[in-house]
């Protein structure tokens, strides 16, 4: 493919802070809500969009990444606000980005599943009691993906537009330690191929740059 190529983009909340998530029930029978305060991801937004920290998206948290970014801004914007936190994905023509473009358009998959850690510098999350269930509060996470999929952990995480756009050509401008670093990955997933169960618009989405 060339630098030409259709666009999809997905937009939607990748966490709605202090929502509950579902439960996890416990062997016991009681469950276990999880809560993720206000600005929990504020220092690790603020990381990826300043190009120190990167993020990946997958779909239905399957590890290979349809979407990477090392270089900020190349296919997923995030942005912290009062109410959580709001991603933009670029899907370029690809299969892949035409099988979750078509799934998201058809509410198979409807929502956005954050991936996180706790944060080195945060505290420990704080419980809660609540009618006998559990209620585990995080005040600082560090984002480290998300995966579209058809059942969030978060309810309230979801796709709220699925638009497709002309054919728009992308500019890319790399250093010469970007070119080096890219040559290098190439290499090795080739050299890993052999053994590799990738499909082959797995390679084909990595040569184009969807880091």
């Amino acid at each position: 493919m060339g630098d030409n190529a259709k666009t999809r983009t997905l937009e939607g909340w990748l966490i709605r802070y202090n929502k509950p998530s579902r439960p996890v029930i416990l062997p016991s029978g009681r469950k276990v809500y999880e809560v993720i305060l206000s600005d929990a991801f504020r220092e690790s937004v603020d990381a990826i969009n300043a190009g120190a920290a990167t993020i990946e998206c997958n779909l239905e948290h399957v590890d290979d990444a349809i979407c990477r970014i090392g270089l900020t801004g190349k296919n997923v914007k995030v942005e912290n606000r009062a109410e959580g936190v709001y991603a933009t994905v670029t899907l370029i023509g690809d299969t892949v980005s035409d099988d979750v473009f078509a799934r998201a358009q058809a509410g198979i998959v409807t929502g956005l599943s954050v991936e996180f850690e706790p944060s080195p510098s945060g505290a420990e999350p704080a419980y809660e009691v609540v009618s006998g269930d559990y209620l585990r509060k995080w005040s600082k996470l560090t984002l480290k993906g998300f995966a579209i999929t058809a059942e969030p952990m978060y309810p309230d995480a979801q796709i709220v537009k699925a638009t497709e756009g002309e054919v728009a050509t992308f500019a890319r401008s790399f250093s010469a330690a970007d070119l080096a670093n890219i040559q290098a990955d190439i290499e090795r997933h080739v050299t890993q191929s052999a053994e590799d169960s990738r499909k082959p618009y797995e390679y084909e989405a990595f040569l184009l740059g969807i880091r």
